[in-house]
């Protein structure tokens, strides 16, 4: 098979290319609310974490769906952490403040849960 990678800058243009196909993505992940969600949302660092919550990194996810639910724009993604494979809701509109390294922390960015979308274009030619 041949193909090519579409990268694409926003959430918006993973959502258009969603209607044809699953989008590659990668989602923060923070310990242990990653863990917890359940039936209900991921939604990073919340108000409801505690002292042990911790950032684990970024891990690939697969795009399936994207719904409204209780009036929240929320993406169903397929990821395999911890050695098993689970479909968890993730809160698209959710961000979080990376910090800078160095002596001093000071505030790098914001960023979505989701971030780096990729969709693979692949053809038997």
């Amino acid at each position: 098979m041949k193909g090519e990678v579409i990268e694409t800058k926003s959430l918006d243009e993973a959502f258009k290319l969603l209607i044809k196909q699953p989008v590659g993505a990668r989602l923060h992940v923070f310990s242990p609310e990653l863990d917890n969600v359940g039936e209900g949302f991921y939604e990073g660092l919340s108000s409801q974490s505690s002292k042990e919550s911790r950032y684990v990194g970024l891990r690939d996810v697969i795009i399936v769906a994207v719904d409204k639910s209780e009036g929240k724009t929320v993406a169903t993604v397929k990821i395999c952490y911890k050695k098993k494979t689970s479909f968890v809701k993730v809160l698209v509109s959710r961000m979080f403040v990376q910090l800078g390294g160095g002596e001093e922390s000071q505030v790098k960015e914001t960023a979505g849960l989701l971030v780096d979308f990729c969709i693979p274009r692949l053809s038997v030619n």
